[in-house]
């Protein structure tokens, strides 16, 4: 169990052993030399292939069952050069908290720059925001990153708590997990709503102040919102498919917002303080 802050308010939050099943076995060799064997088909990119495509990383994020595991693998067999996994594949210890949460998402940054330098991209699954992802020490080694908030109306993502894990959870906690969704939802709309739910308390090494002082209006702080409500799931596969593809061509082009250099600039761009 973790405590999270929402809305001034402290919840008891599980961060969710089993919530996402593992992906480990849908990836295949990671050195830069050898030839990887990618979901989407399985196709093969060899080095000399791979620098030439180049690799970003894409995350989906927002609280549980809004459908962002469930997206992550019907998408996977359907674009080739993308490797899937999920933030807590790699095991969730007892005494997770938010500094373990920011020192795993590093890890996995460290992990995607291992498949950009393979022209892979990675789409990684969790519950870390844009400004988690941004604040992480080696994210400026990234070539581009994308984030999509996989978010459900507040009653659907309650009846799909209870329909999947029937009453596991107290109504405090099923309310900590509305509430964490209601704070993703203010984030990826504005850097400066509620900054302190992941800055108070997080891991030193983060570097808050590469988007501290953006506004809602610097065209870097973008997080695309896909809502799952009332659509089947092949509906939204088709969204995210999109969107992955949007984001993977400007990312290639040279026209993503956050790609190579983002942060540099952060004091000269319009919409910041």
């Amino acid at each position: 169990m973790t405590i999270v802050r929402v809305c001034s308010l402290w919840f008891e939050l599980p961060y969710l052993q089993g919530d996402w099943p593992s992906l480990n076995d849908r990836e295949r060799p990671r050195t830069a030399t050898a030839t990887a064997t990618v979901v989407g088909g399985n196709q093969s990119l060899g080095s000399s292939e791979a620098a030439k495509v180049g690799g970003m990383l894409l995350t989906l994020t927002g609280s549980s069952c809004s459908g962002k595991t469930t997206l992550a693998h019907a998408l996977g067999t359907r674009l080739h050069g993308l490797v899937v996994h999920d933030h807590d594949e790699i095991g969730v210890p007892e005494d997770a908290d938010t500094q373990w949460r920011h020192r795993t998402t590093e890890l996995w940054i460290g992990r995607a720059l291992e498949y950009q330098s393979r022209g892979l991209d990675l789409l990684l699954t969790g519950q870390s925001p844009l400004g988690e992802i941004l604040a992480s020490p080696s994210a400026p080694l990234l070539d581009g990153i994308a984030v999509c908030l996989v978010d459900v109306a507040d009653n659907e993502r309650r009846r799909r708590l209870s329909s999947r894990d029937g009453d596991k959870w107290s109504p405090a906690v099923v309310d900590a997990f509305v509430g964490w969704s209601t704070w993703h939802r203010g984030h990826a709309e504005d850097p400066r709503y509620r900054p302190d739910v992941i800055v108070d308390g997080g891991w030193p090494d983060m570097s808050w102040d590469r988007w501290s002082a953006w506004t809602k209006d610097d065209p870097r702080w973008e997080t695309h919102l896909l809502d799952t409500t009332g659509r089947s799931i092949a509906q939204s596969v088709d969204d995210l498919e999109q969107w992955v593809t949007e984001q993977r061509s400007a990312c290639r082009s040279g026209r993503l917002a956050l790609s190579n250099g983002w942060w540099v600039t952060a004091r000269d761009s319009p919409g910041t303080a």
